[in-house]
């Protein structure tokens, strides 16, 4: 799962997280980030992941920046593997 939130700014901490069917955490990450040249993109990835419906959460930090009126995140879901 790709994640993307326009406004990187420091103060605008966004922590996503993946969790399995029977609830574990499998990946979580956190924008803005330092590593690529995109500080406001994240991606978590299931390896080898068990069927069933997964759970995506999506955590906004106590304050924000407060340079946009809303805070949109995008993702997108990708299926890869035989």
């Amino acid at each position: 799962m790709n994640f993307h939130a326009p406004d990187a700014s420091a103060d605008n901490v966004i922590t996503y997280s993946l969790a399995a069917p029977n609830g574990t955490v499998v990946q979580t990450a956190s924008t803005p980030n330092s590593t690529g040249t995109e500080p406001g993109a994240a991606t978590l990835t299931a390896t080898a992941p068990a069927a069933g419906l997964y759970m995506i959460n999506v955590q906004r930090a106590s304050a924000m920046s407060g340079k946009e009126f809303t805070q949109l995140v995008q993702g997108t879901v990708t299926e890869t593997g035989p």
